[in-house]
């Protein structure tokens, strides 16, 4: 397990045993007392449905592992009804129009190609933070997805899973953009007199700060389109922008390295049957004869 998912996991673990009761006999936990008490904490569904999916998760560790004996009352915890995610699927990326006028908003230099990177070639942020310049590859048009940046630890790790090991094909524009990264960096070298490794790094030739960067997205778009954007929404709307101009659902998850994504379908159903909806309207004026 990497240390930045053991450290998410023991958060998610605290936070559940201070709910349940660190004193709470396990062989005795019934369905109907995990809801009872997820509800005296007043969180959203959203938020006790993912507790839900943890503990069911842990109890079947458990069950496995026998430290439990039966696990069957999980059957009975059901997830609480969560229309608010339903409803704002589209607010989890942005439309074409919307990082168009993002970017053009955007008055730090790296923050802005940092943006571009990640929703023209749908990299995780700690992905595109850990490229090398040698992970560009010019002469093949391809970006090697070999490691990723765990900001919680300040480290470097293997990506993901090992489907997120894997090449990226540069469409035109994003050839275009890595160039000017690649020479933004030789500037930054020659300016501030350091060597690194790195394809984007900051003023010293580190790693780039991913919660300066995060603080800085939120804040511009807050004040644009009154919704604070998470770094996470380039990678969605890298699958809205495929998803418009007719990229199948498998070569997008393939090329985001994964194995299986119900976000990644869900913005793909959704975009697509926007498109039809849209033609669909079109369609309806037409008058032959």
């Amino acid at each position: 397990m990497q240390a930045s998912t053991y450290t998410r996991n023991r958060f998610a673990m605290d936070a559940l045993l201070r709910i349940l009761g660190k004193d709470t006999i396990v062989e005795r936990i019934t369905a109907g007392y995990v809801r009872e008490q997820l509800l005296k904490t007043g969180d959203s569904n959203g938020t006790m449905n993912e507790r839900i999916t943890r503990f069911k998760a842990l109890m079947r560790w458990g069950y496995v592992n026998d430290y439990v004996a039966d696990v069957h009352f999980l059957d009975k915890l059901l997830k609480f009804p969560d229309k608010e995610k339903k409803e704002k699927l589209a607010d989890k990326f942005l439309e074409s129009t919307e990082l168009t006028t993002l970017l053009k908003n955007m008055d730090v230099d790296k923050w802005r190609m940092l943006t571009a990177l990640t929703a023209l070639s749908g990299m995780r942020i700690g992905e595109a933070i850990a490229l090398h310049s040698s992970d560009i590859d010019f002469h093949n048009k391809a970006i090697q997805v070999t490691k990723t940046y765990d900001r919680l630890n300040n480290i470097v790790t293997s990506p993901k899973t090992a489907a997120s090991i894997r090449e990226i094909y540069m469409q035109p524009e994003l050839e275009r953009l890595c160039r000017q990264i690649k020479a933004y960096t030789l500037r930054q070298k020659l300016l501030y007199g350091f060597e690194t490794e790195l394809f984007m790094c900051d003023d010293a030739g580190k790693h780039l700060n991913y919660y300066s960067y995060n603080k800085y997205l939120s804040e511009k778009t807050l004040k644009l389109f009154s919704k604070k954007v998470t770094t996470h929404f380039m990678r969605h709307t890298h699958v809205a922008l495929m998803a418009e101009n007719g990229v199948s659902l498998d070569a997008i998850s393939r090329r985001l390295g994964h194995e299986n994504s119900k976000i990644t379908k869900d913005i793909y159903f959704h975009v697509t049957k926007k498109m039809k909806e849209q033609d669909n309207a079109q369609f309806q004026k037409v008058n032959i004869l």
